[in-house]
């Protein structure tokens, strides 16, 4: 393993993960998104069985399905650092031992709920995601996130661009 941090940084949809991991990429940073990756995530029914994403999923599917990253694969991907994760996956709390620091994307939720529903049309995916804030929250507190403000983006771009 090369020397260097790996560093974590999650947040919910539309808390500008890609926007962040995109700019770090282009500074040359070893960036991973974990949607952007192949076969690192999968969406689980309740008993962690692999399903398919359904074309037009309702408030029920979501109900019953959990998003996760293969934990095996995210470690083999992370031995080069420094490496920046960002990533949202209800398996969140098996993964953060893998990591020397983890920032949370905290952002107003107007602000999001509006951002989310500029997305894709989806009411139910923000209404979702501003539901799995709350998890998130509790995750972040009992964990120890760094907390990053909708505010202060401006400032960890700077922080994480000084990880060559």
């Amino acid at each position: 393993m090369t020397g260097g941090k790996a560093i974590l940084v999650v947040g919910p949809e539309g808390s500008g993960k890609t926007f962040l991991s995109n700019m770090l990429r282009s500074k040359g940073l070893n960036v991973i998104d974990t949607d952007s990756v192949d076969k690192l995530v999968r969406w689980t029914d309740m008993h962690g069985r692999k399903v398919r994403f359904p074309e037009k999923p309702d408030p029920y599917w979501f109900n019953g399905h959990k998003f996760c990253i293969y934990k095996n694969r995210l470690k083999a991907l992370i031995k080069k650092r420094p490496v920046v994760v960002f990533a949202l996956a209800h398996n969140l709390e098996d993964i953060i031992g893998m990591f020397d620091e983890i920032y949370y994307l905290k952002v107003n939720k107007s602000i999001l709920d509006k951002r989310l529903r500029k997305r894709d049309g989806n009411a139910y995916a923000g209404v979702r995601q501003l539901a799995y804030i709350k998890e998130l929250d509790r995750i972040a507190k009992d964990n120890g996130f760094r907390i990053i403000r909708d505010s202060d983006v401006a400032a960890a771009l700077r922080y994480f661009s000084s990880l060559r």
